[in-house]
């Protein structure tokens, strides 16, 4: 199992871990910087006293009155004595800083210990410290409230969600959220809009199967009775069970079409859909593509033979003598006769008289049509009926 972890303290240690590494790269480049400049200092005044000591010592002052500053040792000698490098020359040694000064044969050095100018020095840098750590203190506070601010409306839009009704579908608002959170709150009302569509089709589907199986299911119990008692007919069981079968099918059919939220957008060949699709009719169906070998379209191949199926099965069992399929750029057209006067239904469920269709055929081709972004046209002209899908115009590869 991954180790729980909060996006609010992943940030905060990044961001410190930043802030406190920019820190110690800028004390240290401080403090070096605060070191060569004391030493310049001191230096300096190593010089000063010095050249004061010498001009006390020619106006005869006694060296035991001569002032040398903190940490100062002074040596006075004459310039003949076997000094190092001349005047003015300052030699830092291992333990010792000093400069020497001559004139007029005599010779004064004042030098100051390693260990006084270290002590100088952290005092100085303590002093540094002191101001530098409180303000780092406030940048870390500040860098955990902002982060913590700049993921409230994670946190909110995360509460919402959670709060959120198990049977409410309705979306999320997605004003006031920034551009990095808006796409998942618009993902959630997606998620949430096909989840309701395929709950509304779940229930969809028991309704239309209550409605519709009420009476097959009545009539072919009373059948099956009949026939027990000795004065059914096999026939009428059969034709009864094929009534029920059509039904479901056509229902399965339209959960299918009403469920498919998100049809596949692949290359189909409509004649070789069409050929396949054909085969499981009588031979009386023609088709017609034109001469044509291939005609490609991009859509979802079992959708659109869901739809060609009820087409062409609507088509033979309204028609009269014949069935034509035509195919075309980007166009799928079933074509039958009819008798006159025929009317095409368009509600659910809705059929002729004399029918013994379900009055589903139409309604699973529009529900299609509509999730494939398809373009479906009907016409009665005289005595034919044209039922034809647009395809949308999408180059295929």
């Amino acid at each position: 199992m991954s180790a729980h972890w909060t996006l609010t303290g992943r940030l905060v240690r990044r961001v410190l871990a930043i802030v406190v590494l920019g820190w110690s790269v800028a004390m240290a480049l401080g403090l070096w910087s605060l070191a060569h400049e004391i030493d310049e200092s001191l230096d300096q005044g190593l010089e000063i006293r010095a050249r004061y000591a010498l001009d006390l010592l020619e106006a005869g002052v006694p060296a035991g009155q001569i002032p040398i500053g903190e940490g100062d040792v002074l040596s006075i000698d004459d310039a003949a004595a076997p000094w190092p490098e001349g005047e003015g020359t300052l030699r830092g040694r291992v333990s010792w800083h000093v400069f020497r000064a001559e004139r007029n044969g005599r010779a004064v050095e004042i030098g100051q210990s390693s260990a006084f100018r270290r002590e100088e020095f952290w005092e100085s840098a303590g002093a540094f410290i002191v101001v530098m750590v409180p303000l780092v203190m406030i940048v870390a506070l500040t860098v955990v409230l902002t982060v913590r601010a700049a993921l409230g409306p994670a946190r909110r839009l995360a509460t919402t969600i959670a709060a959120r009704n198990a049977a409410d579908f309705t979306p999320h608002s997605a004003g006031g959220l920034p551009d990095e959170l808006r796409p998942i709150a618009l993902s959630v009302n997606d998620h949430l809009a096909r989840i309701g569509r395929l709950l509304t089709a779940e229930r969809s589907f028991a309704a239309n199967a209550a409605h519709e199986l009420r009476t097959p299911l009545a009539t072919a119990r009373a059948e099956t009775a009949a026939l027990a008692a000795g004065h059914g007919s096999v026939e009428r069981v059969d034709r009864g069970l094929g009534q029920l079968t059509r039904i479901v099918d056509r229902l399965l059919q339209l959960a299918r079409a009403e469920a498919s939220d998100a049809a596949r957008s692949q290359p189909v060949d409509l004649i070789s859909l069409a050929r396949h699709v054909l085969a499981e009719f009588p031979a009386g169906v023609i088709l017609d593509d034109g001469d044509a070998s291939r005609l490609m379209v991009r859509s979802d191949a079992d959708l659109v033979g869901i739809a060609l199926r009820n087409l062409v099965a609507n088509a033979l069992e309204h028609g009269i003598n014949g069935v034509r399929v035509r195919i075309g750029p980007e166009m799928l057209q079933v074509e039958n006769r009819a008798a006159p006067g025929v009317v095409l239904h368009a509600a659910r469920f809705e059929k002729g008289n004399a029918s013994n269709g379900t009055g589903l055929g139409l309604t699973i081709v529009e529900t299609i049509a509509e999730q494939l972004d398809l373009t479906l046209d009907r016409s009665v002209t005289r005595d034919r009926v044209r039922i034809t899908l647009y395809f949308p115009a999408d180059p295929v590869s």
